[in-house]
């Protein structure tokens, strides 16, 4: 009865120590998570203080040099999906970096609006046996209190690919812009657009692949079609959505077909603008 007293005791001081764990605000001493084949999250504490900064990353939309760094090791031939969770929606970036000594190359990088959210590093980019460097960031001036973070081993099945999710009908038009577009601004409004039912939509799961996970896509065919695979020489679809002026002033002479274009009035929360976006083709490369 003493000795499972006493192994009891010692198992509880452990637990506080691991959860009273503040993560790291330098980059050359950052925090060790570890990859594992459960979704197992290692819990920091955030303290409010000063950080270290490596370069401003790729999607800095709403940037703010308040930063938080772990890492892990990378020594699985998958690929690995970095998780990360609050106990409540924050708004947040997040970087994965290959770390090679003091050499830091960004891999991926993305702006949230959740509670939970991943990044994944694909095993294409065979960053084996080297460490990764996990950045997190927060938009506002409020960071919350803790945060859980894991790497987890994700296998890339023989012969396949990932393909990203399009849905067109969970989002109206309207809430594209207001909910998924313009997460950075204040205020959106006067939403118009012209093309076919499924010439814009919501896009998910598109990690790895693009550098961002999910947005708007939109196409002057089908944006069903965009996930692949690209089999035939001619997929197409006709919306008759008809030309648009500002186009056509581009290319007098031609006739412009199937137009799928977006507008909409909005107010910066700051005096910063940044779009991400990847322009693609059925055609490439045909």
């Amino acid at each position: 009865m003493r000795v499972s007293l006493l192994l009891t005791i010692i198992f509880l001081s452990f637990l506080q120590i691991a959860k009273g764990q503040s993560i790291s605000s330098d980059y050359h001493v950052p925090s060790w998570i570890f990859c594992n084949q459960e979704l197992e999250y290692t819990n920091f504490l955030i303290e409010n203080t000063t950080s270290t900064e490596i370069d401003i990353p790729e999607c800095n939309r709403n940037y703010n040099n308040k930063n938080y760094y772990a890492k892990f090791e990378y020594s699985t031939s998958g690929s690995v999906q970095v998780n990360v969770r609050f106990s409540e929606q924050n708004k947040f970036g997040m970087a994965l970096y290959l770390a090679d000594g003091n050499d830091f190359t960004e891999l991926k990088c993305d702006i949230f609006d959740a509670g939970e959210a991943y990044l994944t590093v694909a095993s294409q980019e065979n960053p084996e046996g080297l460490n990764i460097l996990v950045r997190l960031w927060f938009v506002d001036d409020e960071i919350p209190q803790d945060v859980g973070l894991c790497a987890l081993n994700v296998s890339d099945p023989v012969g396949s690919s990932k393909l990203m999710t399009i849905n067109t009908t969970t989002y109206t038009v309207s809430q594209l812009v207001t909910d998924v577009l313009v997460t950075g601004c204040l205020q959106a409004s006067n939403v118009t657009f012209q093309g076919g039912s499924t010439s814009i939509g919501y896009f998910s799961n598109a990690t790895p692949g693009l550098n961002f996970a999910e947005g708007i896509v939109m196409s002057t065919g089908s944006v069903l079609d965009a996930p692949g695979p690209n089999s035939s020489g001619s997929t197409s679809t006709i919306t008759g959505s008809g030309s648009d002026p500002q186009l056509q002033t581009l290319m007098p002479g031609y006739t412009i077909n199937d137009a799928t274009v977006l507008q909409f009035d909005f107010v910066p929360a700051s005096d910063v603008l940044e779009f991400q976006y990847v322009f693609g083709s059925e055609e490439y490369m045909e």
